[in-house]
């Protein structure tokens, strides 16, 4: 680098410096400033505060699905059982026209939708019953608690492992619902 006397003007000197001694500068900034990173981090923190109650929201609405269709299930083995004596166990995955099976009890099949976010069975004594709703591992979108199971006894009590949930707490012992939830 050199200073050169300006031509225009008497007092005032430029700073002259080589094209070799800019590219040493360019080559000498690397990486980000720690400003830069907090900044950063700071939008993603934003981002992920707006996003999450949303997500929350949708897994909740996903859980009305299974309580909505397990009232339909405790209607139907109510009805089962005033014209039988007895309740219906049914295995997830039964074939509709086969009984045991959904039809059996008067309801749709709540597994006909290949949409659905859970997977419905039902466990069942001559005398009480517990529906289950376990999360679809294949349901799209990808299932955000995938171990999120609520159940409905003969009661009309709702039980379950869901953070939005009816109910959190376990069964009462006794229950035929306490093994699945």
């Amino acid at each position: 680098m050199r200073w050169r006397q300006s031509g225009r003007s008497r007092g005032a000197m430029l700073l002259i410096s080589s094209a070799s001694n800019c590219e040493k500068m360019k080559t000498q900034k690397r990486g980000f400033t720690l400003t830069e990173l907090l900044i950063t981090i700071a939008v993603i923190a934003i981002l992920a505060a707006i996003a999450l109650p949303k997500y929350l929201q949708g897994e909740a609405a996903r859980v009305s699905e299974a309580i909505s269709q397990l009232s339909s299930i405790r209607l139907g083995e109510e009805g089962y059982k005033t014209g039988n004596g007895l309740y219906l166990t049914i295995a997830h995955g039964c074939t509709v026209g086969t009984p045991p099976c959904w039809d059996t009890i008067g309801i749709d099949s709540p597994e006909a939708n290949t949409q659905r976010f859970f997977n419905y069975q039902v466990l069942a004594t001559p005398t009480t019953f517990c529906a289950v709703a376990t999360r679809n591992a294949n349901a799209n979108p990808p299932a955000g608690f995938p171990n999120t199971t609520v159940c409905q006894d003969n009661s009309g009590a709702y039980f379950g492992t869901n953070p939005k949930g009816p109910n959190p707490n376990p069964p009462p012992a006794g229950n035929v619902c306490v093994g699945p939830c």
